[in-house]
């Protein structure tokens, strides 16, 4: 390869870092669209089973099943921040290295912007997409709390059920925000700082 420091082989060397983690990111992107395919069967198929039959019990877990899915979720879209933030570094760098007037390699930056466009149209959208799972996990809360009330008929339990929902659904909220808005300016700086930009 030769001299190393020479900004042509550095070139080179964050070129393909760059490509081997374009091609992780897009293999994330399918598997994470496969995992909500899956979350949203799942979610539906145990809905539809709780509402036409007598499986009462099935809204009991519910809420706690699609938290479960939320948060793996979550968790796949945190590690595809966090090597779109890496990318984004190396674009940067790269950029920064061929010293021209225009940015040469941008996709990555571009793909930041379009989704930080407007925070009140994420919200809006987010809002909007997760309608569904929040009325089905409203529901199953009100009903699996309503099995538990009924099952233990002389202790009255549908408050202290309903709590525990709410307090799960803050959660998943939470993690939500924090992976969505805290957690890749933390990586792009901690990053940037490490490649001395």
């Amino acid at each position: 390869m030769g001299d190393v420091s020479s900004e042509e082989n550095q070139v080179k060397i964050l070129l393909e870092e760059y490509k081997v983690l374009r091609e992780e990111i897009l293999h994330k992107i399918s598997a994470h669209q496969k995992n909500v395919y899956i979350f949203a069967s799942i979610t539906l198929i145990l809905c539809g089973l709780g509402v036409q039959g007598d499986l009462d019990q099935i809204f009991v877990l519910l809420p706690f099943v699609i938290a479960a899915g939320h948060l793996l979720i979550v968790e796949d879209l945190k590690w595809l921040c966090r090597l779109a933030n890496y990318n984004q570094v190396i674009e940067e760098k790269i950029n920064m290295l061929l010293d021209v007037d225009y940015k040469i390699v941008y996709w990555e930056h571009l793909a930041g912007d379009w989704s930080q466009e407007n925070t009140l149209y994420q919200l809006i959208y987010n809002t909007i997409l997760y309608l569904p799972v929040i009325l089905i996990c409203g529901y199953s809360a009100h009903k699996g709390a309503q099995y538990v009330d009924a099952y233990y008929e002389n202790v009255s339990m549908y408050n202290g059920c309903i709590f525990i929902y709410i307090i799960l659904f803050i959660f998943c909220v939470g993690v939500a925000i924090y992976n969505m808005f805290i957690y890749p300016k933390e990586i792009s700086e901690t990053v940037k700082s490490k490649m001395n930009l």
